[in-house]
This record gives structure tokens, sequence and C-alpha cells, in this order.
């Protein structure tokens, strides 16, 4: 990291360091790096960092960090990585063909031009292009996450007695349900999986039971979202 030899570490080539291999500003594991870099002024402006305050600056992401620096996080190519990423944007981008889907409101009312790609690695490396700031409405993706919801809460074998896991054949909205008997049950069914829509339904049963009130139920879903997004 001293690439002059004056034994300190640019801050600037710090942060854009951390940014190449995918690890942004607003990372919650550097919070307490750009806070201590904000406090000697060395984010907008560049500051060579003396010995002790690259270390203090790195104290608390230090592990983090020299997994990037080594290379061993899961996308060692991340610059590599984002440009096939960009490549793809630049191609699929212009492409105004297709039409809204009007059958939900809230889809029809979306400006069809608005497109982005979003990707974060399992080391919390992040690239995005397009208007990815904009929100959304996220319909079937709330799917795996209700489902993710239930295997915390009950575990694998609780939920998977009352939804199974195999691909249903048909359609995602396909109202019918697969053969799944037990002693004494014999006429029992259960949806093919949780990401078609009966199955969804089931997994919404498993979402905190416990909790009377609707509204805390959607603050603790909400909080679950935003703990797998690092937010």
């Amino acid at each position: 990291m001293d690439v002059d030899g004056s034994f300190t570490v640019s801050s600037q080539f710090l942060i854009n360091f951390m940014d190449r291999t995918g690890l942004l500003k607003d990372d919650v594991r550097l919070k307490e790096m750009f806070e201590y870099l904000e406090s000697i002024n060395a984010v907008e402006e560049d500051h060579p960092l003396t010995i002790n305050e690259f270390n203090d600056a790195i104290h608390d992401c230090c592990a983090l960090f020299h997994r990037a620096l080594d290379g061993s996080l899961r996308v060692p190519d991340f610059k590599g990585f984002s440009e096939a990423f960009r490549q793809v944007y630049n191609i699929v981008e212009p492409n105004n063909s297709g039409h809204n889907a009007t059958y939900i409101p809230q889809l029809a009312e979306v400006d069809p031009n608005q497109f982005a790609i979003s990707v974060t690695t399992i080391d919390g490396q992040h690239f995005s292009i397009g208007d990815s700031d904009k929100q959304f409405c996220i319909q079937s993706c709330s799917k795996p996450i209700s489902y993710l919801i239930g295997l915390r809460n009950f575990g694998e074998q609780y939920v998977h007695n009352h939804v199974g896991m195999e691909p249903s054949g048909h359609a995602f909205n396909y109202m019918g349900l697969k053969a799944a008997p037990l002693e004494g049950k014999p006429g029992r069914a259960v949806p093919h999986n949780p990401c078609i829509n009966a199955g969804a339904i089931m997994m919404c049963s498993m979402v905190y039971p416990e909790i009377d009130s609707r509204a805390e139920r959607l603050e603790k879903v909400m909080n679950f979202w935003k703990e797998l997004s690092g937010g």
C-alpha cells in the first residue's frame, strides 16, 4: 500500500483500492474506517496516512481488508467481473421491445425505460449500473425471502412437510397441489415449492405467525430484508 516508498499510505489510494475490489463506501463493515478518515479530513482530501493512522483506519475491518489485499475475496478480479456486467448492460439497455405487464397497477405504471443491473457477492463486493437507486415493486422477489424466514424460524423438516421442493411443471400461478399422502391422510396434498404462488401463500403462514399485529410483522420482515442487504 506504500506505493511511493514514503512509509505512508495515501488515503485516496486506500479508498480507491477498496472500491476497485467491490467494497464500497456505504458498506456497513467499512463504517468505522470512513468515520476515522473523515475525522482526519482524509476522505475528500488526500492524506498520507502514517503507519499508526493506517492501522487505526483499518482496525475495525482489518480481516476484510487483508482478504481484499491478498486477493482471497470471492471475486479476486472484481474489475473484470464488473466490466462483464457493464458490457451486458450496454448491449441490453437499448432494447425497447415489449410492454409493461398491465394486470397489476404497480407494474403498469413503471417507467419502461428504467433498467439496472446490481450484483453483490457473498463477500459483500458490489457493482451497480443504470437506474439502481430507483425503487421498484418487488412482486415475486419476496417469495425466496419468505422461504428463508420460514427455514430460519421452523427448520427444513417442518417447512418441507407443508410445501414441496420440486418444479411443478405448470405456470407460476397454477392453482394446484402435489400429492403428499401421510398415514391416515391418503388424500393429503401440498404446494409443489415455495416459489410458485400456492407455495408462497403457504410460506406466508410461517412468516412470524406468533406476531398478531400485521404492522409489527411487516416491520420484522423489512428488518430481515435489511439484514440480508447489509442495510
